[in-house]
């Protein structure tokens, strides 16, 4: 709490701050907290997945004046733009997490996703869909830096780790909820309708998440924070003082703008490494789950590759808290590097020309997944973790915007360079009929997957081993970083 100082009968000024100390209130919150964050982010990838899924529905009705030839390469644009009004809206959303506070950045996010979602119901070209797609996204991504520095700073040390792991898992309840969707929704309807149902669907779970907001609050590590950073500019000296005996703070820069603190000397090395490793773990993994299906369906023997994909992705769910516990006694940062080596090898793999059929290529893609999934259950406590409370918002949502645009850029790099460079063609021809992307051989698939994305993994793992500081497990995020 916050309030005007009280002076003492020596005359000495008190601050009237004072820091939460009902031990039953802070644990209700943090554990209301965590559910919430589970929610926004399984809503996140609701609304995500519903698009992935449901676009060969979609395409015909909504591209229907375009030779089909160019459908596909329509709907990868749509995406390359969405993820880069992604990437723009991370950028903006993390100062604002830092100056209007987390939960309320969160309602914003996980509402305005709801809304242009629905939205979609009315979609009727290229231009409509793009449009909405990239409103939708300039708030979608932020959520997963919003929610994740909700939950580092509300949880205890002890419980960080399995705390930041269940909320990652909403990835995997928001891929089933938009399955679920799909299956039911989408037959019960006349051609062209069933999808315009399912957007439509898909706003209501933020009711839910509106409603339970008003039972959570700010963090109170986040609260004292804006109370010192006012106290600071009014020159209250015995509110800082009193702040920081309970939340050890650099006061100085904690007035500064957010980029020039995270940006500074002592904060610019992780900045960018922590940018670097986000984008290309995010970029390659997007990359390869929207490509492996091709090499499974022409190489592998694997016709129900969704199936495939679906077992799989549930069976990462013990990935996620296994994360949450090994980092715990290893830190994020080696845990991240563990659960990378684990991807590479699943990939590594996955390309060898004896891995055929459902069973041996499922267990090659369930290691890739597993790996994928631990590292990306890591990164998101990196991201918080790494950062101090005067500017976490910032610092969180500026590596998630190079997820954005990891997202954005490297199916590009795949389609429209790799696999055509490969093939010895060109990306417009590669859709044009010319040449289809299954003429490529399995050699060919390899070498695309080697030199595209293990060795750059490889690249990847080396550059967070050097350039990202190693943070214990079991440390209180303000001896973390003031």
């Amino acid at each position: 709490m916050t309030g005007a100082n009280v002076t003492s009968e020596s005359g000495v000024a008190r601050s009237a701050w004072r820091p939460e100390t009902d031990t039953v209130k802070l644990r209700r919150n943090a554990i209301l907290t965590v559910a919430l964050a589970f929610l926004g982010w399984m809503m996140v990838w609701t609304d995500g997945n519903l698009v992935l899924i449901m676009y060969p529905n979609v395409m015909p009705y909504v591209y229907a004046g375009f030779p089909s030839y160019l459908w596909v390469p329509m709907f990868s644009g749509m995406l390359f733009i969405s993820f880069l009004a992604a990437w723009i809206g991370s950028l903006i959303v993390g100062p604002l997490m830092d100056r209007y506070g987390r939960k309320s950045l969160f309602q914003v996010t996980i509402l305005g996703t709801a809304l242009f979602s629905g939205f979609q119901y009315l979609i009727t070209n290229f231009w409509n869909w793009t449009g909405l797609r990239s409103i939708d996204q300039l708030l979608n991504n932020s959520e997963w830096s919003v929610g994740g520095t909700m939950v580092t700073e509300t949880v205890s040390k002890r419980a960080r780790g399995i705390a930041l792991a269940i909320m990652q898992s909403g990835f995997v309840a928001g891929y089933a909820t938009a399955a679920l969707i799909v299956h039911f929704v989408i037959p019960a309807f006349p051609a062209g309708q069933g999808f315009r149902y399912a957007f439509l669907i898909s706003v209501f779970p933020a009711v839910v998440i509106a409603i339970a907001r008003y039972w959570v609050r700010d963090p109170p590590r986040y609260e004292a924070m804006r109370a010192l950073k006012k106290a600071k500019r009014a020159n209250d000296a015995a509110t800082v003082e009193a702040i920081e005996q309970v939340y050890p703070a650099d006061d100085v820069r904690a007035v500064r703008a957010t980029y020039v603190q995270i940006l500074s000397r002592d904060q610019v090395r992780k900045s960018l490494a922590l940018a670097f490793w986000s984008f290309m773990l995010a970029g390659i993994g997007i990359a390869l789950l929207t490509f492996m299906p091709l090499y499974m369906l022409f190489f592998k023997g694997v016709t129900d590759y969704t199936g495939l994909y679906a077992i799989a992705l549930y069976a990462t769910i013990p990935a996620y808290l296994l994360n949450g516990f090994v980092a715990n006694y290893i830190g994020a940062k080696y845990s991240a590097i563990l659960f990378a080596i684990v991807e590479v090898i699943g990939i590594f793999i996955f390309i060898q020309p004896s891995v055929t059929g459902f069973n041996t290529t499922f267990f090659s893609f369930l290691l890739f997944s597993w790996g994928l999934n631990g590292a990306f259950a890591s990164t998101i406590r990196m991201n918080t973790e790494s950062f101090p409370t005067r500017a976490r918002g910032t610092g969180s949502a500026w590596v998630n915007a190079w997820y954005s645009f990891g997202f954005a850029i490297w199916p590009a790099i795949f389609g429209g360079f790799a696999i055509p460079m490969f093939a010895g063609t060109s990306f417009f021809a590669s859709y044009s009929g010319a040449l289809n992307f299954i003429t490529l051989s399995a050699s060919q698939w390899a070498s695309v997957l080697t030199w595209y994305a293990a060795v750059p993994m490889i690249i990847t793992i080396i550059v967070c081993l050097v350039g990202i500081p190693y943070v214990s497990g079991r440390a209180e995020l303000e001896e973390i970083s003031k």
